[in-house]
């Protein structure tokens, strides 16, 4: 669990950038690590609010971009989260998350994905 004690998130302000290179990412223990690749993002918070202005990941599992929202809560697993997500596996992807991908409310293509709600239990529509 992780929390802000004593801390307001609707005080901080600032900027993030983001460049990582062979990215991955274990979402829960058991299923397989996304393999991402090279990460750009960039991201502003302002008055509670992370604002993902952009995020583009590509040579991994998929060619991932994404935008939207996290309103922070001081209980971080409360913070809501409001992201589109457009994702395209790779023939690699394909293979090494198959099954994952069948669970998919559509298949990924360019129709992109919501991901909204608690950040602890999103909702992906």
């Amino acid at each position: 669990s992780a929390s802000l004690p004593g801390l307001d998130p609707m005080l901080g302000s600032g900027q993030v950038h983001l460049k990582l290179t062979h990215f991955t990412l274990r979402v829960i223990r058991g299923l397989p690590t996304l393999r991402l690749g090279d990460l750009n993002g960039s991201a502003h918070l302002e008055r509670g609010v992370v604002t993902v202005d952009s995020l583009d990941a590509a040579g991994g599992d998929f060619t991932v971009s994404a935008s939207g929202t996290i309103r922070l809560a001081a209980d971080l697993p409360d913070s809501l989260i409001d992201l589109r997500v457009t994702l395209e596996p790779t023939p690699s992807g394909r293979r090494h998350l198959g099954p994952l991908l069948q669970m998919l409310p559509h298949p990924p293509g360019a129709q992109p994905y919501f991901v909204r709600g608690r950040i602890a239990a999103p909702q992906i529509s």
